[in-house]
């Protein structure tokens, strides 16, 4: 399996402050292997792109429309999370220096914002080549022995898969009933 969104995009063009937008009319799904499924949603409070994820200079080269299209709109959601962090941030510093009473929800809004980007980002910007690999010994042994590691690391790895698994379980049900301190989102 590999990246990829899916869902038919059709998008409604409006101009806010002279100033071109574009909405998403259907729900964008965004899928990877390791990180599977997650949805740009629509609704009453839409996402809004103005495509500028190609700069004004490159439009000639990249265009905002056709293959990159979708690209474009997961990056500017990307960005609108991006910034919400930041704003998020700059409140938590205002409520802790200014008024000298910080406010807990923004600590936590931060935290989410920035794993959901990290996450969300990594999808699509690290291909599998770009990932760090050891196997200096493994690229200069014979066919053999590259088959023998293979097969002892994929044993290794499902013992110690399950090894955990009983562990994770007890702590995926016990993590089942947790909420985030403040603003009480579910783990």
């Amino acid at each position: 399996m590999s990246c990829g969104i899916d869902g038919r995009l059709v998008l409604e063009h409006h101009i806010r402050d002279g100033k071109e937008i574009f909405i998403p009319l259907e729900a964008l799904t965004v899928r990877h292997p390791s990180f599977g499924e997650r949805v740009i949603p629509t609704g009453e409070h839409r996402f809004a792109s103005d495509l500028a994820s190609v700069p004004w200079p490159f439009v000639w080269l990249i265009g905002r429309t056709g293959q990159h299209l979708r690209a474009a709109i997961v990056h500017d959601w990307l960005i609108h999370a991006l910034d919400s962090l930041f704003i998020t941030f700059l409140l938590q510093i205002f409520s802790r220096y200014v008024l000298q009473a910080p406010f807990g929800w923004t600590l936590e809004l931060c935290r989410i914002l920035w794993v959901w980007i990290v996450f969300f980002g990594s999808a699509f910007l690290v291909q599998e080549k770009d990932h760090v690999k050891f196997n200096l010994i493994y690229s200069s042994s014979s066919f053999k022995a590259r088959y023998i590691m293979s097969i002892v690391s994929a044993i290794a790895i499902v013992l110690i898969m399950g090894w955990a698994l009983l562990p994770t379980i007890d702590y995926i049900d016990w993590m089942k009933i947790r909420k985030t301190a403040t603003v009480k989102i579910p783990f």
